[in-house]
């Protein structure tokens, strides 16, 4: 199970809800606790190691009674927090139809677990799956042939964004059947054109073909699918999940911000501006930030700090006062807000909720944390005076404007305040390559860097795809 997510982790992979037959076990007179502990022991280590979500969808065969399944639910009682769902295999036996469940699917209910059915032959998409039956159902789980030439289950049962359909490409490949719809054409495009939920994962990775990635790159390519239709097949399989929908949000908006910086989306109207938390009001460096504050919110920028006194407090200033005065003479309200990213755990002499004028508040809760949500917060950055959290803010933005490139990606707009960092900056192209150097903008004037955003911002969305 560990080497299974290890290899998931190299796709990328964020949740795993992994199908698992006791029975199978079973045979070769392995317990159940066993299984389970096992398993469970694996799904911790992999949360720890590797920041995948993962949990249990137990299985159960087609040629298992009701009663038998019945039972064996009352056995999965203590192990619920590992165990998510069930899943009805092959349900498209002659004799394994979706009505014959009905007594699982409410004591599934019960237990709070989700139900899965899956099949082999196509016979989910034939009519003799009742609409109550269907509706009893969370996600299918579809593989193998899927031709559907009398009228589906797919047309007629399941309307657009309703219950999740699964699909492993390679599997079908590797068992040499078709996926295609009535009309001859790939399925998976007609599905996503229908507006239903398609997903697309990997079906016994090792035997069958490729992990995830593999099977998206080979439905992409068979399938003629577009990047939009990736897009949302990718926010679909979180939308399938039975994960939180907290955690789900978590996962758009992480899949948006892939998008922004790969070029296929275009990036949100937002500057983050780092600067000293000692800047007093009256002082230059508090009137620089003030100024930076309004002119972006005057543009309709969503201007980002690090939530706090001085610099952060005078561009959230800045950006609250424009926002409300554009609103106040009854203006269209653009957008401009101030959002503060805030770690009281950390600065616990800071007070609990930031300065006065941020309107939008993250709270972070580690140093790490704040750090990573105010590099993922925006595409463009403006580092005033400041000093140690201003340089290893500016550093670390600057570190991912270098390592972009090695996977394709467009590197972010970095502006440095010129009297505070042209010196101390400059004097490390002794030990910094030209190329690194040259991601670096060094200006005296807030016009010029609002003009260089502005612009940008038209490019990428001429260019995206999204």
């Amino acid at each position: 199970m560990y080497s299974y997510l290890y290899r998931a982790s190299v796709d990328n992979v964020y949740v795993a809800e992994i199908l698992f037959s006791p029975k199978m076990h079973a045979s070769n007179n392995v317990a159940f606790e066993t299984v389970i502990n096992g398993l469970s022991r694996a799904l911790a280590d992999g949360c720890r190691d590797l920041g995948i979500i993962g949990s249990l969808i137990m299985c159960f065969l087609p040629y298992q009674s009701e009663e038998d399944i019945l039972k064996s639910l009352d056995d999965i009682q203590p192990y619920t927090m590992s165990i998510i769902g069930i899943e009805l295999m092959n349900c498209d036996e002659k004799e394994t139809t979706l009505p014959k469940f009905n007594r699982v699917y409410q004591r599934a209910k019960e237990l709070g677990l989700h139900v899965v059915a899956h099949s082999d032959k196509g016979g989910l998409v034939d009519q003799r799956h009742d609409h109550s039956s269907v509706s009893q159902v969370s996600r299918f789980n579809l593989t193998c042939n899927l031709q559907c030439p009398n009228g589906s289950i797919l047309d007629q049962k399941l309307p657009p964004h309703s219950i999740p359909l699964t699909l492993c490409p390679l599997a079908n490949e590797k068992f040499g059947t078709t996926q295609c719809s009535s009309n001859g054409k790939n399925l998976i495009k007609e599905l996503l054109n229908k507006g239903l939920k398609v997903t697309i994962n990997s079906d016994h990775p090792a035997y069958l073909g490729g992990y995830t990635t593999e099977n998206i790159l080979f439905a992409a390519t068979k399938d003629g699918l577009t990047e939009v239709d990736v897009y949302n097949i990718c926010r679909s399989a979180f939308s399938a999940s039975f994960i939180p929908h907290g955690n789900k949000e978590q996962y758009y908006r992480e899949i948006d911000h892939f998008s922004v910086y790969m070029g296929y989306k275009a990036p949100p109207k937002s500057i983050t501006i780092f600067g000293s938390s000692a800047a007093l009001p009256g002082s230059a460096d508090y009137d620089i930030g003030y100024n930076a504050g309004k002119l972006f919110a005057s543009r309709g920028f969503r201007v980002v700090t690090g939530g706090y006194s001085g610099v952060m407090a005078a561009a959230a200033k800045g950006a609250t006062e424009e926002y409300q005065s554009t609103k106040s003479e009854g203006g269209h309200d653009v957008g401009g807000c101030a959002q503060g990213i805030i770690a009281p755990r950390v600065f616990a002499t800071r007070g609990p909720s930031g300065n006065p004028y941020n309107t939008h508040i993250q709270v972070a809760h580690t140093l790490v944390d704040r750090l990573g949500r105010l590099l993922s917060a925006s595409e463009y950055f403006l580092a005033l005076q400041g000093t140690i959290g201003t340089i290893v803010e500016a550093f670390l933005v600057w570190n991912v404007a270098s390592v972009r490139p090695l996977c394709g990606a467009k590197p972010p707009k970095i502006f440095l305040w010129k009297t505070a960092w042209e010196d101390p900056f400059k004097q490390l192209g002794k030990c910094i390559s030209a190329a690194d150097m040259e991601l670096l903008r060094f200006v005296e004037s807030l016009e010029e860097v609002l003009g260089i955003v502005e612009v940008d911002i038209q490019d990428r969305r001429s260019n995206s795809t999204l």
